[in-house]
């Protein structure tokens, strides 16, 4: 029994230390600062990068899987690290994240330097941080391991409509905010990648949002992908917003 729940503790410490070096790399990425990305991006893209696994999956109370809620709890260590600030409208990487991106290129070097037991970025000792979730004491020996691989991803039975429901609505024609049902707030299934997509001009200005399947409020994603969850803020500049949501994940965001 202990040998079964060592093993997938191991496997989920390693799966979070690539993911928070991914959400440095993600916030580092040439089109980021442009596109002002929020926590609920962020994490959107990172676990694309590095999907979660079955245990990771499974649904927490407020229907917020496993992993995510893992990974979102973890990025503190970022934040007290000084290599990434999380701002009302969107999460930055710091010039000391940069440096820790550049300097610990493999997720071990990268660990430990987060953990204050490796080499600092930028000439800097890093300071040690505060455990924030159970994994991390076999973080260590997790990482010494291969990296994990990642299994095809099944198919999944779509919906048959997705909408972005939210406080814009009626400014793309609808007849009132709020409208699962309303035309203009339909997304399309992209085939190819497997996610709904919608790209509409909004002017500048903050937005709330959540994702309703089927054109009603019967099933419906907010936040992190939880159902029934809160609304997702948009500060918006003006201009296109692309909305995604993929079904595997119940996440939803804006690029």
């Amino acid at each position: 029994m202990f040998k079964r729940n060592a093993t997938v503790s191991n496997t989920t410490a390693k799966n979070t230390a690539l993911r928070l070096k991914g959400i440095l790399e993600v916030l580092a990425g040439p089109e980021a600062p442009e596109q002002k990305l929020t926590g609920n991006d962020v994490l959107i893209r990172v676990i694309e990068r590095f999907p979660l696994n079955e245990q990771e999956s499974e649904l927490l109370s407020g229907g917020v899987p496993r992993g995510q809620k893992t990974l979102n709890s973890s990025s503190t260590k970022l934040v007290k690290a000084g290599w990434l600030v999380k701002g009302r409208g969107a999460w930055t990487v710091t010039e000391a994240g940069r440096a820790a991106l550049a300097s610990f290129s493999d997720a071990e070097r990268f660990a430990d330097a987060l953990k204050g037991t490796g080499s600092a970025a930028a000439g800097k000792e890093e300071p040690a941080l505060e455990a924030a979730v159970p994994e991390d004491a076999v973080l260590e020996e997790a990482l010494a391991g291969d990296a994990p691989e990642t299994a095809e991803e099944p198919d999944v039975e779509q919906p048959a409509a997705v909408s972005i429901a939210g406080s814009f609505n009626a400014l793309l024609g609808a007849p009132a905010d709020w409208q699962p049902d309303a035309d203009q707030a339909q997304m399309a299934l992209d085939q190819a990648d497997g996610i709904w997509k919608l790209a509409v001009d909004l002017a500048p200005g903050r937005y709330e949002y959540k994702v309703a399947l089927n054109r009603s409020w019967d099933e419906n994603y907010g936040a992190f992908g939880a159902f029934n969850g809160g609304n997702i803020e948009l500060h918006h500049d003006g201009g296109t917003a692309t909305f995604h949501y993929d079904h595997r994940t119940r996440l939803v965001g804006t690029v």
